[in-house]
């Protein structure tokens, strides 16, 4: 009916003879429903995606024309057979319809006249042709009431996110999700382009334009109180917009309501011995006014990735090691024109300036931070890969066992074999806009290959000037390390090792390493009491996915 939304509502809507229901955000409308007379009705109505099954067997017809009290009435509605439900007037707005006068027989239904005519309630008993009787004793109800989620801050859902750590928010059961995205997934020669998986209904999204400016100015005065990051901010930024990976809004683009979105950002700072690395986090669970977040009208996607202990475990398997990650995975994959109004982010045009005027950027790419976010990237990558299958599908096969979001754990049977597999992987991801990097061995030999190959590349595409010597000299920059590799707290505090999804890795003696100094250290130890919050809080410190240490964990 394309009726304009009021507000929206949290509700849980219950079927018949059951306990359990569907939580959702629901759209409030007001409509007005035309009377036979002068004096229309007012309602506010819910929007829900089926009312009911259409109820069957429905005969007013001949309702009137075999019981002597309804011949001549005008019903409100005389349809026959099968009818659809649009609209359901609750109890609570039927008076607003009934008249009070009602007309009743010996036998058969009443008539209830009402300001849209007469209807007819009551049982009828009816023969069809086909010597079936219809049975009108059909209970539709939709009970609806205010959701009452459980509270996400206490323990026990603090424990069961805690074991669901390797999923990375991503919930199963969405397939649908991901045929939707394989249908409109679109290659333009340099670039994937993706929708976002909007959910369907999904609660309209509030113009929170206010809330970000008020967010952006109390971003710039903490920022002022570190130059050095404040310049690192707004160089991220700027780099942003050069690359296009972000673009900027004209001041006449106002955007359509609900489907303008401001996203709130902040810096995460990581300190080194010798730099400090800021990285650019967009949050898109923020709320307004306890409306709905973006992330809330997103689907997360059905979970694409391999468990961080079966890629391990294969990992293991190899004699020659192959560990390396995707450069900005993420902001590779452009998204659809249509949803870039729902990712924007205020900054400035000049942040050191007195007087900064306030600009509108928005995301031309996939941004990371909305729940959505990995699974475009996994089916992203799923996508591209399988189109060698028919020409390689080993390779395809073990790539895909390989990636964990953008970090890719691998090897071979020797050096000869984990080259080429290094080889196929760079080229190949490449062609679809993904550059393979940072690639670590514990094959002395295979690393000398790997950066002789990368040292030519890099000569041809950039006239051999060396990036790396520029940002040596630097001591604030952007943190560039992969989505898995932050999100597993990649910083190593063990010498000689590297991370791989999280796990300290010994590339000379190749061994897995387990590093309870943090748990050894903690001075609280001694006073701790055996309760599940304490239980909680030392086990979370320990990260173990392969279970090494489980029997005393």
């Amino acid at each position: 009916m394309n009726l304009p939304v009021s507000h929206s509502e949290a509700l849980t809507i219950k079927p018949f003879g059951s306990n359990t229901g569907i939580h959702q955000q629901c759209k409030v409308v007001n409509l007005c429903i035309g009377t036979l007379g002068s004096d229309d009705v007012t309602l506010s109505a819910i929007c829900v995606p089926v009312i009911s099954s259409p109820v069957q067997g429905q005969c007013p017809r001949q309702a009137v024309s075999n019981y002597p009290h309804l011949v001549g009435l005008t019903l409100a509605d005389d349809c026959e057979g099968e009818a659809d439900i649009d609209i359901l007037v609750g109890a609570d707005q039927y008076w607003n319809l009934d008249t009070g006068r009602l007309i009743r027989g010996d036998s058969g239904p009443s008539a209830i006249h009402t300001k849209l005519g007469r209807v007819l309630s009551g049982p009828v008993h009816y023969q069809v042709p086909s010597s079936t009787t219809v049975n009108l004793t059909s209970t539709h109800v939709l009970k609806c009431q205010v959701s009452n989620h459980p509270d996400p801050d206490l323990l026990e859902s603090k424990l069961e996110r805690f074991w669901r750590l390797e999923s990375l928010v991503i919930i199963p059961n969405e397939s649908s999700v991901y045929d939707d995205f394989q249908q409109r997934i679109r290659y333009d020669g340099q670039r994937y382009e993706v929708r976002l998986p909007w959910k369907e209904p999904h609660p309209m999204l509030p113009y929170n334009y206010s809330l970000s400016k008020s967010h952006l100015v109390s971003l710039l005065s903490r920022l002022r109180n570190d130059p050095g990051v404040l310049k690192e901010y707004h160089a991220v930024i700027q780099e942003q917009l050069n690359a296009g990976i972000v673009e900027r809004v004209e001041e006449d683009g106002a955007g359509e309501i609900g489907e303008v979105h401001y996203l709130a950002h902040h810096p995460v700072v990581r300190q080194d011995k010798q730099t400090t690395k800021v990285r650019v986090v967009y949050d898109a669970s923020a709320r307004k006014n306890g409306g709905p977040s973006l992330n809330d009208c997103l689907y997360s996607g059905p979970p694409l990735s391999e468990t961080i202990a079966d890629v391990l475990v294969r990992f293991r398997c190899h004699k020659t090691a192959l560990v390396g990650d995707l450069e900005k995975a993420f902001l590779m994959i452009s998204v659809a024109e249509d949803d870039r109004d729902a990712l924007r982010f205020l900054w400035f045009d000049d942040p050191f300036s007195e007087e900064p005027k306030i600009i509108v950027l928005r995301f031309a790419r996939v941004a990371f931070g909305l729940s959505s976010s990995p699974f475009l990237l996994n089916a992203t990558l799923k996508h591209h890969i399988r189109m060698y299958e028919s020409e390689d599908p080993e390779f395809v096969q073990k790539l895909l066992q390989s990636l964990y979001v953008d970090d890719i754990i691998s090897g071979d049977s020797d050096d000869i074999g984990a080259y080429k597999l290094y080889i196929k992987a760079k080229s190949r991801l490449a062609e679809g806009g993904f550059n393979a990097r940072k690639f670590v061995s514990n094959s002395t030999k295979l690393m000398s290959q790997i950066e002789e190959n990368e040292r030519l590349l890099e000569n041809s595409c950039h006239g051999g000037q060396s990036i790396a010597s520029k940002e040596s000299v630097q001591t604030v920059m952007e943190e560039d390390e992969s989505c898995t590799k932050s999100a597993t707290h990649s910083g190593s505090t063990l010498p000689a090792t590297e991370k791989v999804l999280g796990v300290h890795w010994n590339k000379e003696e190749d061994q897995l390493v387990l590093d309870l100094k943090e748990v050894l250290e903690d001075s609280s130890l001694d006073v701790l009491s055996p309760t599940k919050r304490d239980v909680a809080r030392i086990t979370s410190k320990i990260y173990d996915p392969m279970g090494f240490i489980t029997p005393v964990t």
